[in-house]
Parts: C-alpha cells; sequence; structure tokens
C-alpha cells in the first residue's frame, strides 16, 4: 500500500474537529479501493451498502465495454437484481441528461451504481440526490478529481453550475481498466490535478481580502471566508509527485497511474473536508466552466475539462505571477475610483458577453459585487498588506513554467489552438470568467486593481496560451 493509498484510507469515513481552523471535518465516503481488479470487490460492497432492492446500473458506450459488463455479471450473480441504463453517443452533464435519469428510478431501486468518469459520476450523484438513495461509483480512467468528491457539476439553463450532493458511499478504481483507457483521459487527470496549487492560492486570497483583512464588524460577501490548511496538504504532495511522474503517466506505468488517480481522489475528499470546491476549483476553472457554458450555447461538442483546465492554470498562474511583481505604488485610489463600474454597468457588460446566459450569471456576481465605498475600503487594505499577502500566496503557488513543463510531459494542450480553440476563444474565457461565480479569485482582484484588461495581452502572451 503507497503512502497516498493509506492516506485515503485515513479519511475514509472519519468524523473530527480541525485543529487548524476549529471547525467540523468530516467524509462519509466509508470504502475506497484503487488496484488491480478492484471491481472483484463490487457484490460485496453493493450487498453492504444496499441488501436488498434492485440496482440501477448507470453508464454510456464506452464504459460499458470498459466496466460495465463485468460489473453487471458481478452483481447478477451475487444474486441481485440488475437494471442497466445506458446513455448512448456523447453524453454532457446538463440538466436534460439529468433528467433521463431520474426518469429511470423506480421506488425499488436501492442504490445506483455508477460506472463511468466525470460526466456518469455528475450526473449519478445529482439524481441519487434527488432520490435520496445511496451511490457508488465504479471509476474507469483517472481522468478528473470528482470520484469521491460531494460536487456535481452540471449545466442548468446554460449556466455551469455546482450542485453540493452527497459523497458516494464507496468508490473502486480498477488500475487495468483506467491504465487501458484512452491516454487523453489520463493527461486531462493530471492537468486537472496541477489546478490545486492556483486554486488554493485563490480560497487563501479570498480568506485574506474577505475575512482577515477586514474590520472585524465587517460582513464577509462569500461564505468560504476561513481558509484551513487541511484540505491543501492533503493533496500537496501527491500534486508535486505527479507532475514530477508527468512522462511515466503518458508512459501508462502502472505505479505512475496508481499514483495519479490516488491525487485525484485525495484532491475529491479535499473538497468535502472543506465542504466546498475551493480547494481544488477557483478562477483557472471558471475559465473551463466558461468555454462549457459557450460551447453548450453553440452546440459544440465538448472538451476533456483537465485540458480546458490545463489552459485556465497557465493564464492564472502567469496573471499571480505577473502580479506579485507589481508594488502598492502602481496603483493609485483616485484612478480606480473612476474607473470602478456600478453594478448596473457590470450588468450590461455580462448581457453583453454572456446573451441569453445573463440572469444565471448576474445573480452569482451580483453576490460579490461591491460599491465604491466598500470596494475602496477593501483595496485600501490590500495595498496596505500587500507585502503579507504575497508573502502568504508564495508559500503556495507554483511557477507558471513548471505547469508548462509537466503538461508538454504528459503530453497534454498548452495553447488554445492545440485545444482548437481560437485566440479570441482564450481572450474572452480569461476576461468573462470571473462573472460566473460569486467567489473572489485573482482574476477579480487583477479587475479591480485594473490589471486585467491593461496586461490581458501580455499575461496571455508570457503564459504561451496565445502561441
Amino acid at each position: 500500500m503507497s503512502d497516498f493509498s493509506a492516506r485515503i484510507q485515513e479519511y475514509c469515513g472519519k468524523r473530527w474537529r480541525c485543529p487548524d481552523c476549529g471547525g467540523e471535518h468530516s467524509v462519509t465516503t466509508v470504502f475506497i479501493q484503487v488496484g488491480p481488479d478492484a471491481t472483484a470487490r463490487l457484490a460485496n460492497v453493493t450487498c453492504a451498502i444496499a441488501p436488498k432492492g434492485r440496482i440501477l446500473l448507470v453508464e454510456d458506450e464506452n464504459t460499458r465495454v470498459a466496466a460495465g459488463d463485468r460489473a453487471c455479471k458481478l452483481l447478477v450473480d451475487a444474486g441481485r437484481q440488475v437494471d442497466r441504463f445506458l446513455y448512448p453517443g456523447t453524453v454532457e452533464a446538463d440538466i436534460e441528461s439529468a433528467r433521463k435519469l431520474l426518469a429511470q428510478v423506480r421506488d425499488e431501486h436501492s442504490i445506483i451504481v455508477a460506472v463511468g468518469a466525470g460526466t456518469i459520476n455528475d450526473l449519478s450523484k445529482y439524481v441519487a440526490d434527488q432520490r435520496k438513495m445511496p451511490c457508488l461509483l465504479v471509476g474507469t480512467a483517472a481522468s478528473m478529481n470528482g470520484y469521491a468528491s460531494a460536487v456535481a457539476a452540471v449545466l442548468a439553463d446554460g449556466v455551469k453550475r455546482t450542485f453540493w450532493v452527497p459523497p458516494p458511499l464507496a468508490v473502486l478504481v480498477d488500475l487495468d481498466v483506467a491504465t487501458n483507457a484512452p491516454i487523453e483521459l489520463a493527461r486531462s487527470g493530471l492537468a486537472d490535478l496541477m489546478a490545486k496549487p492556483v486554486s488554493n492560492a485563490d480560497w487563501k486570497l479570498a480568506t485574506l481580502v474577505k475575512s482577515e483583512l477586514r474590520d472585524k464588524g465587517g460582513k464577509t460577501t462569500h461564505p468560504v471566508d476561513v481558509f484551513c490548511p487541511v484540505p491543501y496538504r492533503m493533496v500537496h504532495e501527491a500534486e508535486i509527485a505527479c507532475r514530477a511522474r508527468a512522462k511515466d503517466i503518458n508512459a501508462r506505468k502502472p505505479d505512475a497511474m496508481k499514483l495519479l488517480t490516488e491525487g485525484l481522489i485525495l484532491s475529491s475528499l479535499s473538497m468535502v473536508v472543506a465542504g466546498h470546491s475551493a480547494p481544488a476549483s477557483g478562477g483557472e476553472h471558471y475559465i473551463s466552466h466558461y468555454w462549457d457554458m459557450v460551447g453548450h450555447m453553440k452546440g459544440q461538442p465538448h472538451k476533456l475539462h483537465g485540458f480546458q483546465v490545463g489552459l485556465g492554470i497557465l493564464a492564472s498562474s502567469t496573471l499571480y505571477a505577473r502580479m506579485r511583481g507589481m508594488r502598492p505604488s502602481d496603483f493609485k485610489m483616485d484612478e480606480l475610483a473612476r474607473k470602478h463600474r456600478t453594478l448596473e454597468e457590470e450588468k450590461e457588460r455580462i448581457r453583453g458577453a454572456y446573451g441569453p446566459l445573463s440572469d444565471g450569471v448576474i445573480q452569482q456576481f451580483a453576490q460579490k459585487y461591491l460599491d465604491w465605498d466598500r470596494k475602496g475600503a477593501e483595496l485600501k487594505a490590500i495595498l496596505d498588506n500587500w507585502n503579507r499577502i504575497w508573502d502568504t500566496l508564495g508559500e503556495i503557488l507554483v511557477p507558471p513554467s513548471e505547469i508548462k513543463a509537466a503538461l508538454n510531459a504528459v503530453g497534454a494542450p498548452a495553447t488554445a489552438v492545440a485545444l482548437g480553440f481560437t485566440r479570441d476563444d482564450m481572450r474572452d474565457s480569461y476576461r468573462w470568467a470571473r462573472y460566473m461565480r460569486s467567489r473572489y479569485t485573482i482574476l477579480d482582484l487583477a479587475a479591480d486593481l485594473g490589471v486585467l484588461e491593461e496586461t490581458l495581452e501580455d499575461v496571455l502572451q508570457e503564459s504561451g496560451l496565445l502561441d
């Protein structure tokens, strides 16, 4: 058992009071196994969770061949009644797809067994929550960090929304299946895992700006206002180790694939421990979500989540590096006040950028919008504490050059064009992504200080995203 396997087991089914933040942490997933032939445990684990009733097994055309047929046989051989629901063709994690699955659930079903990766798992967790029934996941690829998470990312009315749902009670990832999955999926998984330094820096930045630097009587604008180092520490070593093994992951070396899968599962658990997605999703993910939304609106096929996130990481980490080199004297409060937009002005910008999706985006952005009296006080506190902020964030951040080297080593796209986006697509995502979530990130800080637009071309050029 690797160190990370042992670490995963330390968290399963545990509840404790955190000595760092003072909050209650808990993980309700009781069983996780990553290894060769992990699926062999499926029948025993399923019967332990749901000893009676019919089983609804969810799969798509690819995962049915990879693991669905065997999973069904194992359950039937154990004497269970199994109904199979197959998503044909390419399936997206959207409300329409969720409704199709929801329509298959009957009162006699006692558990959902999801066989797949990101999309199948998001849909299954979402529907299991809707029907208040347990969910078990059979992972088929090391492609993303959602297996053991309490998050389902689903497009609702064209807007990418993060739904907080109960985590699965068990996760089985058969390494034989994951290792033989298309290599693009593992490349995507590593890219997703490498977001953690940036997302945790965004979380810490939000805590500093919205909580620690405020007057004690001031209200925070988002519930994510207390940075806890535990979720960050859970993934930190695994992310470094996986980044160092990028070439071995690309070569499908079994020990490297196991390391990647465990790192992704630790990342999913970190969100459960935190009680929100901030340890694994910041501004870099918003850039990816922007593309999901716009692509869905235009009827374009979606691209791998991790690949999109990889481009977002390069943009955010380069922006961090750029701003870290600035000084408080570079900013004048009277100029910032002059450029500050009213909420109505911001709404007009959102309508111009998001069109028919504007209402949902405006609802999110309005939660973090501040008028100038409050924003001015916030920016003054930021500039007064500039060195402290960057000294703190510097302990978390990874240089963009290291991110790009790992993306290249694993064979993941590192430019907009390589992923099928135009340079203007890249510029638009960088400019507009911050509006779609209420959480504060480096994209918001840059916009508040007039840096986002002014340095847009320089940052994207420095990152290599426009090459």
